[in-house]
């Protein structure tokens, strides 16, 4: 996965080869450079470091973000400037081992503190990353839940399940209420919502 950052020109990679890594990118149009900056990683054991499912920049703190990992069972907040990792929100799934409750995709709301999260135990999660909280959560899908997506306000989320369908839902109660759904997913990983369409990606 990687992902841009909006104040700065730096992008975030994770890999299988357990890491996350920070890159600097280069404007220049004749001569385009990119270079790696830092590493993250989390460890589960001596010598070892789990491997992270998403990540996604902060959209309040600037110098922020968050990953999820396969067998931690947390939210993981960094601090890329002081190249640490500044906390870990755990949650408990519905399954009995780890990668079956692992998160698949994080995505942040544009004007909040607030994260929503896709989980391979068929349930979306809310979090709070102002009190490192989860704060909701709902069986979202009949399988695995694929990745999700917010409209440019957050008051709408898409979610793509395994189970072949997409869902919209309304975020404005503090709660997720179910809007639209659709067999249309088939055998879809990821969807974007671009205004009120839904546009497909294989």
């Amino acid at each position: 996965e990687i992902e841009h950052n909006q104040y700065e020109n730096l992008l975030l990679s994770s890999s299988s080869d357990a890491t996350i890594k920070l890159w600097g990118t280069d404007n220049d149009s004749e001569d385009p450079k990119i270079k790696q900056i830092k590493t993250f990683g989390l460890s589960v054991g001596q010598n070892q470091n789990d491997i992270p499912t998403s990540i996604a920049w902060s959209n309040t703190q600037q110098t922020q973000f968050i990953g999820s990992f396969i067998y931690s069972q947390a939210l993981v907040v960094f601090d890329f400037v002081q190249g640490k990792l500044l906390s870990m929100l755990k949650y408990e799934g519905h399954n009995k081992y780890p990668r079956e409750n692992q998160i698949n995709k994080v995505v942040f709301h544009p004007s909040s503190n607030i994260c929503y999260t896709a989980h391979e135990d068929k349930y979306i999660r809310v979090f709070d990353l102002l009190t490192n909280q989860e704060v909701g959560s709902i069986k979202g899908h009949d399988d695995a839940v694929s990745c999700l997506s917010l409209n440019s306000s957050g008051n709408q989320i898409v979610s793509v399940g395994q189970d072949g369908k997409v869902k919209i839902w309304d975020t404005r109660k503090h709660e997720i209420c179910l809007l639209y759904t659709s067999d249309a997913a088939d055998d879809l990983l990821c969807v974007d919502l671009g205004g009120r369409r839904i546009i497909k990606k294989k």
